[in-house]
């Protein structure tokens, strides 16, 4: 088991919820990049991915792509 992985199952789930909160979110693109949610949007939405009405146009959700 990797360090990150150990060190989450060691600790307490309030101090987890609190630590993940300043963690940058996003995506891991075909190549292997990784992009934020708002690099993301631009993505989907120039390859016509995004369905439905976004709740946060322009900040991309897995949610948005089905």
């Amino acid at each position: 088991m990797d360090t990150v992985m150990q060190q989450f199952m060691i600790t307490p789930k309030r101090k987890r919820a609190k630590e993940w909160k300043s963690v940058e979110q996003g995506f891991i693109d075909q190549f292997g990049k990784f992009v934020n949610r708002n690099e993301a949007w631009k993505v989907a939405e120039s390859a016509k991915q995004i369905r439905g009405k976004a709740p946060m146009p322009g900040c991309l959700f897995s949610e948005d792509l089905y």
